[in-house]
């Protein structure tokens, strides 16, 4: 049952003009979730730069949100429905810019429940800033 659900939540996500955000109850939640999103035909990474530069030939993307993830995913996720996302990848010092396409690319960012509320401490709310929600 709860497969199907989370089925539905991906499908649902395409073509969205928000992220859509995955909460899994726990690490083994985390798990099944990275699973069916791979099954799915997405690709997985913390690394936005990276992800980046692949989202031309690849329009399904889930985004790992961590402790070395966390705020830059956040600055993304505030400038994805705006149709333009700027982001300086302090690593290169190069200013990376994004289109979205919102008919064709379906971003999901994935995270525990427990990580969720230890971000938001740190002003990180992403709960009022994406579009749909899947908690487990």
């Amino acid at each position: 049952m709860e497969s199907k659900k989370f089925h539905q939540f991906i499908k649902d996500s395409q073509g969205q003009k928000e992220l859509s955000l995955a909460l899994a109850k726990s690490d083994e939640e985390f798990i099944k979730f990275h699973a069916f999103l791979t099954e799915g035909g997405y690709i997985g990474s913390d690394d936005i730069y990276t992800v980046l530069s692949h989202l031309e030939r690849h329009k399904k993307v889930y985004l790992v949100i961590n402790n070395t993830s966390a705020k830059v995913l956040y600055d993304f996720a505030t400038q994805y429905p705006t149709g333009q996302v700027n982001l300086l990848n302090p690593k290169t010092m190069e200013n990376k810019s994004f289109t979205p396409d919102y008919k064709n690319h379906s971003l999901i960012l994935l995270t525990t429940s427990e990580y969720l509320k230890h971000i938001v401490k740190h002003d990180l709310d992403f709960i009022n800033i994406v579009g749909m929600v899947y908690k487990s």
